[in-house]
């Protein structure tokens, strides 16, 4: 078992040259399923669309809360300046931030 993904293609290479190109073909699981990895792939495009649906969602309903606290402008100073208000925006806008550094980090472009 290999411990690291990137001494993938260097164990192949020692495995090519220990066996006789005739009679063995030392090949990667990449190379051996590439439907698996298309499946992987997928899979994960279908994710990334299940977390865009949740955010719109999500944002919906922030909108939502938004559209009612206008319709109450006497009570919108407290809405926006209570503690509990500020954490949940720090949240949002933190867990949004982290969302695209994932995305950049595994090199899936918005």
């Amino acid at each position: 078992m290999i411990d690291a993904r990137d001494r993938l293609g260097e164990v192949k290479t020692q495995l090519a040259a220990l066996f006789p190109q005739p009679d063995y073909e030392v090949m990667t699981w990449r190379e051996l399923m590439p439907d698996v990895v298309q499946s992987i792939e997928l899979d994960s495009a279908g994710g990334a669309m299940m977390i865009i649906i949740l955010y719109i969602v999500i944002g919906f309903g922030i909108l939502g809360l938004l559209e009612a606290i206008d319709s109450h402008p006497d009570q919108r100073g407290l809405a926006f300046q209570s503690a509990a208000s500020q954490l949940i925006w720090r949240h949002i806008v933190e867990g949004l931030g982290e969302f695209l550094n994932q995305r950049r980090e595994r090199g899936i472009r918005p």
